[in-house]
């Protein structure tokens, strides 16, 4: 059936679907699962990939209807699933697409319309839709569907975690965990022309960073940039390892977006629970705070080699993450009031005296010549355990908006 030489974008394919809608849930429960996932399977050309539909017409049963398959492959062709004679090639043209039945909704149990393997690379969409207009032109606002994403991926691709592109890591490991250089070759340009400069630079590309009046617009998805035993066992950024006290989280992409203020001011005060800042690399910054109940001395054995750990699916950090420093002055990232923070040391390899924030005013590294205000990381204790934290659970200014962030 199927050959592929690029790739389709999803959006594109559904914005030019006409005027469908996706199924909702309501009447008719219209599915659609390749190999048993629904919305999405991964799978390699050897991988033999088997598509199968079902139907419960609700309160519809009974109703006529034009029923529709369809298939569309990277390179662009369309296919129709005939009833009962299979599929057929309808060529590049959406609006030729062949109706595959016409008749009363009726239940229809698990039904296999693909099995086939030894498909070209590419991304692969599956339709099955009931159209209640019986008039046999596809697209029709009462068009309800159900899609599925085919993805045949090399195995060298499968295996590759796509977070760790442009990154190479040192000879400098702590607790496993390889200390990496970030290129931001890429992004540099567009961050200088909106006047970005600094410590703003050393961002990673996988944040956005969007100069807005006086503040900066960081947005990001808060993974991490290296594999870690918190994602899913199978995802090729997973790596084995297990904590003392693994956590159950597992790591997911966010939608964090901060407002970080140019010039730091206003009133500083206690740090909630939740993001207070991002690291260099997007992952999300929190204080040196548990959870209501939990200790975070404790909580430490839950970390990854790299220090850092889900709440949920929201990877953070609360302490020295070793992919970014470990006992130096590195930028380790930004707070949502402003202030940028660093390792241990100040630029000079001393270790400086820092104010009830866990900071002072000196020079830094993105700052060789003029002091500014910045933080450390900080060591704290509760007596038996002790750690180096982010921050000391305060704002030395006032933080901008955040969302996402709780």
């Amino acid at each position: 059936m199927i050959s592929a030489r690029r790739s389709v974008n999803l959006a594109f394919v559904l914005l030019n679907l006409c005027s469908p809608i996706v199924n909702s849930g309501t009447d008719p429960k219209i599915n659609i699962k390749g190999n048993g996932l629904a919305d999405q399977v991964t799978l390699k050309p050897s991988d033999a990939l088997s598509v199968i539909v079902d139907l419960d017409p609700g309160s519809l049963s009974g109703t006529n209807a034009t029923w529709w398959i369809a298939a569309n492959t990277p390179s662009g062709s369309w296919y129709s699933w005939i009833y009962p004679t299979g599929w057929i090639s309808v060529g590049t043209d959406k609006n030729k697409l062949a109706v595959s039945y016409q008749g009363p909704l009726t239940t229809l149990n698990p039904f296999e319309v693909l099995n086939t393997s030894n498909l070209a690379t590419g991304d692969y969409y599956m339709y099955f839709g009931v159209d209640t207009n019986t008039n046999g032109l596809f697209g029709n606002q009462s068009l309800r569907y159900n899609v599925l994403k085919a993805s045949v991926k090399t195995a060298a691709t499968l295996n590759s975690c796509s977070l760790t592109a442009n990154t190479a890591a040192t000879t400098t490991v702590t607790s496993g965990c390889a200390l990496i250089n970030r290129d931001t070759s890429a992004c540099q340009a567009s961050r200088v022309a909106q006047g970005l400069t600094g410590a703003w630079l050393k961002f990673s590309c996988r944040v956005t960073l969007t100069k807005s009046g006086s503040n900066v617009i960081l947005t990001t998805d808060s993974q991490p940039d290296y594999k870690s035993n918190y994602f899913t066992a199978g995802n090729a950024c997973y790596t084995a390892y297990s904590p003392s006290f693994p956590d159950p989280g597992i790591i997911g992409a966010q939608n964090i977006s901060m407002t970080i203020p140019l010039a730091p001011g206003g009133k500083s005060g206690r740090m909630p629970l939740g993001v207070v800042g991002a690291a260099i690399n997007g992952v999300s910054l929190f204080n040196n705070s548990a959870a209501p109940g939990d200790d975070i001395y404790k909580e430490a054995y839950s970390f990854d080699q790299c220090q850092g750990h889900p709440a949920g699916s929201k990877y953070h950090y609360h302490t020295e993450p070793y992919s970014i420093s470990y006992n130096d002055s590195n930028l380790i990232g930004v707070l949502r009031d402003g202030y940028f923070i660093y390792g241990r040391k100040d630029q000079d390899g001393s270790t400086p005296t820092l104010d009830i924030y866990g900071g002072h005013a000196g020079t830094t590294p993105d700052s060789p010549s003029i002091p500014v205000y910045h933080y450390h990381t900080n060591i704290q204790s509760n007596g038996t355990l002790s750690d180096w934290f982010l921050t000391t659970g305060n704002y030395k200014a006032t933080p901008g908006a955040c969302s996402g962030c709780l």
